[in-house]
């Protein structure tokens, strides 16, 4: 609680203003996180498009009980007796600069957010033993998804997964494991693409950015190779 009310974690995602932060923190070079899979054939076009709207934010809040007029002395939210407080680990201090702006909009609404600096070894040990409330992640593609390891419901209440949200939906299990025979790129890409709109629209994640390129600098001074990366490589593959 309060995340599994799927309403607060649909105001979550309202309050999060990635417009914002990408037009005065990122220098506009990002693209908006809709998808599980973006940036390739996996992600799902019909995914739910959440984009910043405080007034909704408050909408779905108020449905889900959190009032506005139900505030304490400090003007934090309360409901049942408990104010609507939530930490948030941050392992480098660069971070405070987007998260201070969600800290900023959810404070207008009564909502109470810490940002906690700690070391990457307490983040991951906290999120690996589900010890947190929310988490900010990042996570990099691979050539095939893999969807089973973070979706599958038999990683749910087991600790040190990829299922870090505890997420179980049945019709995603069965196509986790009809998965590994699908041959096809085109039932793949089906399947993925299902599971994707699944999962989106449960909203367990107030979804980020994402960069569909990748800067390069480099210095010619022994003469040019034939290609610089590789087609299956990262940057790894200069060396």
């Amino acid at each position: 609680p309060p995340f599994d009310d799927i309403r607060v974690r649909k105001a979550f995602a309202y309050f999060y203003n990635r417009e914002k932060m990408m037009d005065k923190l990122f220098f506009n070079e990002y693209e908006f996180l809709d998808s599980f899979y973006p940036n390739s054939p996996y992600e799902n076009p019909d995914n739910p498009k959440m984009r910043y709207n405080p007034d909704k934010a408050v909408e779905l809040l108020e449905e889900a009980g959190w009032l506005q007029k139900n505030r304490d002395s400090q003007g934090w939210l309360v409901k049942d007796g408990k104010r609507f407080e939530v930490s948030l680990n941050l392992t480098q201090k660069s971070s405070e600069r987007i998260y201070t702006i969600l800290q900023e909009d959810l404070k207008d609404v009564g909502i109470k957010l810490n940002l906690k600096l700690v070391t990457w070894a307490t983040d991951i040990k906290e999120v690996g033993e589900r010890n947190f409330e929310i988490s900010s992640r990042a996570y990099s593609g691979i050539m095939f998804p893999n969807p089973e390891s973070s979706m599958h419901s038999k990683f749910a209440d087991r600790n040190n997964n990829n299922n870090i949200w505890g997420f179980k939906n049945a019709r995603v299990d069965e196509i986790c494991e009809k998965y590994p025979l699908m041959f096809k790129a085109s039932e793949r890409i089906e399947a993925v693409r299902e599971i994707d709109k699944i999962a989106t629209e449960e909203h367990l994640y107030a979804l980020g950015w994402f960069a569909a390129h990748t800067r390069l600098l480099f210095w010619d001074k022994f003469g040019m190779p034939e290609y610089i990366l590789s087609k299956t490589g990262d940057e790894r593959s200069l060396l």
